[in-house]
């Protein structure tokens, strides 16, 4: 196990994320698309992204962004209730604890992942880890 943690170089591993992201289910390949487009125009120098501790609020209206271009998604896939849960009259399940929606939630999953992946990219050109 030792030996392919230091043969794991950045190539190696951008092959693996790009592996990964081929095991995503369709619809979460069509969030990705726009997550992707959306970081694609937050990649430079000075960029949110990139700051230390990236802020809460900057992420929520970018999540908001990629879901006013995703939200036709919502009426296509239902989320699965489980016999405890409860529909609230708004149409959202009650385990969304708060968030506007489930897509808004997966679509903050996918955008915090491909931040995390671009993150590590920029920081190891820089010399920094």
């Amino acid at each position: 196990m030792r030996a392919y943690a230091q043969d794991y170089d950045e190539g190696r591993y951008r092959e693996d994320i790009r592996y990964i992201k081929s095991q995503y289910l369709p619809m979460s390949i069509e969030i990705l698309s726009y997550v992707e487009e959306q970081c694609d125009m937050m990649e430079y120098d000075g960029s949110m992204m990139f700051d230390e501790f990236p802020d809460k609020t900057g992420i929520d209206k970018i999540v908001k962004a990629i879901y006013e271009k995703a939200k036709y998604l919502e009426n296509m896939y239902q989320p699965v209730m489980e016999e405890d849960e409860d529909i609230e009259m708004n149409g959202h399940c009650t385990s969304c604890r708060g968030q506007e929606s489930w897509l808004e939630n997966l679509i903050c999953v996918i955008l915090l992942n491909e931040m995390n992946f671009r993150r590590r990219r920029y920081f190891k050109r820089r010399g920094r880890r």
